[in-house]
């Protein structure tokens, strides 16, 4: 194959034993791993409309669409799911018109796929409903959701040109300071945000904006090849030579940031260039009120983490000292920027120097060594830049509220989520660990919503289906979560860590108390295939080799099994250990450990974790109690804590797990739309799809378990009262005869008249009785088929003449079944006569065998009421009895025992009295 594929085209050869004809060779293969082949259909809009629904389909369709003329190919329907691939170019599938053609739809079902199409159905939920809306976008890093999700802003706010400028002026502020390019994408978001938009008649009326997690270790630790966040470039690369914000910021031409170094350089391409990106930054603030004051401390506090990047320190005899006049010249324009005030103790900046290199334990002011002050100044830049995204952010929900806050809890929104994806590095850390974690409990919640709450829902209306198994992820989510797991354990440590101040530098016995708390989480539960011990400060495996772990693991990734969730850490969910050799990201003496996620199975070194989970740092609060800065002066007021300090406040992952627990909570409560993003290829280049990595994709997503279910389910379903409610104009009847028959007996008829294709005449295309099935109390149709219901109620609503028919349609149907019932209750009544002749012959020999099983109840009775108790009465005696005699005996053994006792010792007194006095006459007799 010139290109390699997850399916092969193929012909059966022979079915005992199966062998499968591929290409010019033929292969007995096992059965689970044919799927079925059309070769019509390809190219569909809705891969649900394919005649057989599988995975090589799916795949085939998908692979259609995007290598075809149609731009728009890049979006399949998957039934109420959009599938979109990234097409790394610019197309002309957007805007106003595109918007206004996407309007018009009545239907979802009626659109070609589209992410407006998404949100127009979202909107019109929203306004028949009452019910907030949700539109989660999710994918890998780089598939698209950052660009899909500003699709589906710009869609719901055109046209409310109040709200318009400021929510799409938040793209390009939110992108500059928490986007970053990487590897995979030129433009990643690492942060997860939850854009909030309440509507009213006119549009939206308000918005908001919550942020997850952005990653504070790229401030400080640009992996190589990549890029530390656009805003320090853009302020750095981007501000005119002539704009005298250059010179307040001490950002001179030729100016170098160490932050800003990598051991390689990235590729040269860029999302945006730097000029335009602050532009783009400056018309998002200016939209939304920012005054120049106020973006001008916020490019203070960029700069001034860049400058802290500069400051380099040293070891000396007499002490940790400034690395040279470069970094004491950084060190100046540090305390500029921050507007630090010395006070009474003397200089800023010496008082700032102190703060880097000293270290007060135990009432004790002890030198810190240059790494260690390093360290200080590191937690300083990512604390003071978190912070900063923080206080942007509620700059962005200021502007988006005249109130500044929005109450999405009460009033219904359309939230969009656009939130991390799952996450491989070369490198993987404490980041990654935290994405992933979020993305399994989206895919659980994507399953439960989808799968098992639809599977549930046919179940309990009694609607014949084939159950669809699916990728449970419930163990891995467990691991994470449960008492003493990873996420709670790297919390303790973390809180226990911060009692104790490190001198030395980087304290590595924290990671290797980390490593050996993983080992222990599932110690017990590895005795069946191999024992996990620690050997020389590493997590290593013993018994069963690395080698032999990693190629299991490979092997059952590349057949598309998942064990996620069904087994325990010695086995393949997760283990400990030592980086085997000829596996580049295993390579090195750094502990790590591995978790077999749903997508694959991902290696942590857990160098620095505890260090990456701590979110209290004793000199940023004394840096932000001598700062004058504007800004700083905000954050030190919310520093301030009240009460108790609880245990894991100080956690990151403590309090990213309560976000994902709230934000888990608010999405139960929407009626949620679902944009899949998928990477057609890890090069980045335009018409090019990869098979293997698209399937790889579509598996872990969950589209397979979705197609499933959609070639076997209805997801269009409504109740019975709600479908006559809305349809009840056709009938001609008022609300009050619904009591005739039931409201079933009405939707029966409806449907009847359908099936029959009674409105072929007005243009209606008619049901098939695999189209909809009938529950308890609701009706279910498969996708699209409920359409010709509401193409009939427009036509009535447009022509009197064609509702007069359709009406006369529907009495004759109630007629005729009327006829039907009155006949079968004719037929009832007949039937009923028999069966009670027959009964009375019945009665007669069924009373014979009363009086007979009567007897049987009176003795049974009588030996419950005196054998029985006359039995346990015995059974009493005789344990008394027993009780009895043992107490009496024993009580005869022990005074029996104290006699022998009694005379054991007289006897033995007088023996030794005699001894006595013979030895006593015989010493007389010698003397």
């Amino acid at each position: 194959r010139e290109k390699p594929a997850s399916f092969a085209p193929g012909q059966i050869v022979s079915a005992v034993p199966l062998v499968v004809q591929l290409g010019e060779k033929q292969e007995e293969v096992a059965e689970h791993r044919l799927t079925r082949r059309v070769c019509h259909g390809l190219g569909s809009e809705d891969a649900c409309s394919l005649v057989e629904l599988n995975s090589a389909n799916l795949l085939a369709n998908v692979e259609t669409r995007y290598s075809g003329q149609d731009p728009g190919g890049i979006y399949t329907w998957i039934g109420p799911i959009l599938l979109a691939l990234n097409p790394y170019q610019a197309l002309e599938i957007y805007g106003p018109d595109v918007a206004a053609v996407h309007r018009v739809k009545k239907a979802m079902a009626q659109s070609r796929p589209h992410p407006y199409a998404v949100a127009g159905h979202a909107v019109r939920q929203l306004r028949r409903t009452g019910q907030s809306q949700g539109i989660l976008i999710s994918g890998e890093s780089g598939a698209g959701k950052t660009e899909t999700a500003k699709h589906v802003m710009r869609y719901l706010a055109s046209g409310s040109t109040a709200v318009e400028e400021r929510v799409l002026g938040t793209n390009p502020i939110l992108e500059a300071f928490g986007n970053a390019k990487t590897l995979r994408n030129d433009n990643s978001s690492r942060f997860g945000k939850l854009v909030r938009l309440a509507f009213d008649d006119a549009g939206v009326s308000q918005a908001s904006l919550s942020t997850f997690l952005l990653a504070r270790s790229r401030v400080t630790a640009v992996p190589d090849g990549e890029r530390n966040y656009h805003a320090f470039y853009m302020l750095a690369n981007g501000l005119p030579a002539a704009d005298p914000l250059r010179e307040k910021l001490f950002l001179f031409k030729g100016a170098v940031f160490e932050s800003l170094k990598t051991k390689v350089d990235h590729d040269g391409q860029l999302y945006l260039s730097d000029e335009q990106m602050l532009d783009d930054v400056r018309s998002g603030f200016r939209a939304l009120g920012v005054s120049a004051e106020a973006e001008q401390a916020i490019f203070e506090v960029v700069a001034a983490v860049l400058w802290i990047g500069n400051i380099r320190f040293s070891d000396s005899e007499a002490g940790c000292t400034l690395d040279g006049a470069t970094s004491e010249q950084a060190l100046k324009r540090v305390v500029a920027l921050l507007k630090l005030q010395g006070g009474e103790e003397g200089d800023a900046a010496a008082q700032l120097l102190t703060l880097f290199t000293e270290s007060k334990v135990r009432d004790k002011v002890r030198t810190l060594v240059a790494g260690k002050a390093g360290a200080q100044r590191d937690a300083l830049s990512r604390t003071l830049y978190v912070a900063l995204f923080d206080e942007i952010v509620r700059i962005v929900n200021g502007g988006l509220s005249d109130q500044g806050k929005v109450s999405h809890s009460t009033a219904p929104c359309i939230g969009i989520l656009d939130i991390f994806g799952f996450e491989n590095m070369p490198e993987n850390s404490f980041e990654q660990l935290c994405i992933n974690y979020a993305n399994e409990r989206l895919f659980q919640f994507f399953l439960q919503q989808v799968v098992i709450q639809e599977q549930e829902e046919l179940r309990h209306q009694g609607i014949d289906f084939r159950p669809v198994e699916i990728t449970d992820n419930s163990g891995v989510i467990q691991l994470f979560e449960q008492d003493r797991g990873i996420l709670q354990t790297l919390n303790t440590l973390t809180v226990d860590r911060l009692r104790w101040v490190t001198v030395d530098g980087h304290d590595s016995k924290a990671d290797e108390s980390f490593c050996s708390a993983v080992e222990r989480l599932t110690a017990g539960k590895a005795e069946l295939d191999y024992q996990v011990g620690q050997k020389r400060g590493r997590c290593s495996i013993m018994a069963d080799s690395a080698e032999a772990f990693l190629k299991r693991s490979r092997t059952s990734s590349a057949s598309g099994r998942s064990s996620v969730g069904r087994v325990s850490m010695g086995r393949e969910s997760i283990a400990s250990f030592g980086r085997g050799p000829g596996d580049q990201r295993r390579a090195g003496p750094k502990a790590c450990f591995e978790v077999k996620h749903t997508a694959e199975s991902v290696v942590y070194s857990a160098e620095g974790f505890v260090d990456k989970n701590k979110d209290d740092d004793a000199v940023v609060r004394s840096i932000l109690s001598m700062s004058q800065h504007p800004l700083l002066s905000k954050l030190k007021g919310q520093d301030q804590q009240t009460g108790p300090r609880r245990r894991n406040v100080a956690c990151i992952a403590a309090k990213f797990q309560t976000q994902v627990d709230q934000l888990m909570a608010e999405l139960r409560s929407w009626q949620c739309h679902y944009i899949r993003c998928v990477k057609p290829n890890d090069s980045k280049e335009p018409q090019t799809f990869e098979a293997p990595r698209v399937h790889q994709q579509l598996r872990v997503s969950g589209m397979t378990e979705v197609l499933q279910l959609m070639n076997q389910a209805f997801p269009t379903r409504v109740t019975f009262s709600e479908l006559l409610a809305r349809y009840q104009p056709l009938t001609g009847r008022s609300g009050d005869d619904w009591s005739e028959g039931g409201a079933r007996v009405m939707v029966e008829s409806i449907l009847q008249l359908f099936e029959n294709n009674a409105f072929e005449e007005f243009g209606i295309p008619p049901l098939e009785a695999a189209d909809y099935a009938l529950g308890t109390s609701k009706v279910f149709f498969k996708v699209g088929k409920m359409e010709g219901l509401e193409e009939l109620r427009a036509v009535c609503k447009a022509d009197s003449g064609i509702a007069g028919k359709v009406s006369a349609l529907f009495r004759a149907e109630l007629g005729g079944r009327r006829v039907g019932r009155f006949k079968c209750a004719f037929r009832t009544v007949l039937l009923l006569g028999r069966i009670l002749r027959s009964r009375r012959h019945y009665a007669r020999t069924a009373g014979m065998i009363f009086g007979i099983s009567k007897a049987l109840q009176c003795t049974k009775w009588w030996i419950q009421r005196t054998v029985v108790p006359f039995r346990a009465r015995r059974t009493a005696a005789i344990v008394i009895q027993r009780i009895s005699k043992g107490m009496l005996a024993r009580r005869a053994l022990r005074r029996a025992q104290r006699s022998v006792l009694m005379i054991q010792r007289v006897l033995r007194g007088h023996r030794g009295r005699q001894q006595a006095r013979g030895r006593r006459a015989a010493g007389l007799r010698l003397q």
